[in-house]
């Protein structure tokens, strides 16, 4: 095996490890309904390397997460991997073709649209079957509960990624686990710096509909479980 194919491997491992170890921290709770930061750790995965490898840590940590330390079952493992994929996949995909400040803006919305679309779709189809609620009724949690949490979730996911992205790179750039990028040098350090204000806008904004919208609570490291 080539040594760029063992260090791929080896930064998609450690960034699932590291995908792992986030469900632990940071968790949001509203009602049913919980979740996490794993996919703003996973996104730098699909930012390198592209849609194929966010697919796979999207699979890989969840399955990890449900054999371990999940309690919600097949049908929550499959709005997990599902919640994981619409998020990752387009990142991915958007940031393969377009490696640059707007790049990455355009992945973040892309992002959050396809995770508003797929997971409103997967709650009506798929929440019915392991809440024993009524589709009817999920149908009119998606205005009040679901949307929202979702519109929450993701939004604090691509606020957290935009800020991680960068540092996390250079860290692999300087340990040489990943090839010098040819447009570093060019950077426009004022670019950097409203790509982090606007990213902490949109974490707040997240941050704010989850716990004064819907009245959700904070759990560090299983404090509140």
């Amino acid at each position: 095996m080539k040594t760029n194919q063992i260090k791929k491997l080896t930064v998609l491992s450690m960034i699932c490890a590291l995908g792992f170890i986030a469900i632990f921290f940071f968790r949001f709770n509203v009602g049913f309904l919980t979740f996490d930061f794993k996919d703003a750790v996973m996104s730098v995965g699909a930012f390198l390397y592209g849609p194929v490898a966010g697919l796979v840590c999207s699979i890989l940590v969840p399955v990890l997460e449900s054999v371990t330390v999940g309690d919600t079952g097949p049908y929550g493992l499959i709005m997990d991997i599902l919640s994981s994929a619409s998020f990752l996949v387009p990142c991915g995909l958007v940031y393969k073709y377009k490696r640059s400040f707007s790049g990455a803006i355009f992945a973040a919305i892309s992002a959050i649209v396809s995770v508003l679309v797929v997971m409103t779709l997967a709650n009506i189809v798929i929440t019915p079957l392991y809440t024993g609620v009524s589709r009817t009724d999920v149908v009119g949690m998606i205005p009040t509960l679901l949307f929202p949490f979702n519109l929450s979730k993701v939004l604090m996911n691509s606020g957290i990624m935009l800020l991680i992205y960068k540092p996390v790179t250079q860290i692999l750039r300087k340990t040489r686990m990943i090839p010098a990028s040819k447009n570093e040098a060019n950077a426009k350090s004022m670019k950097t710096i409203w790509l982090a204000v606007g990213a902490l806008i949109v974490l707040v904004i997240g941050l704010v509909i989850v716990v004064y919208g819907l009245e959700g609570n904070f759990d560090f490291f299983g404090a509140n479980s």
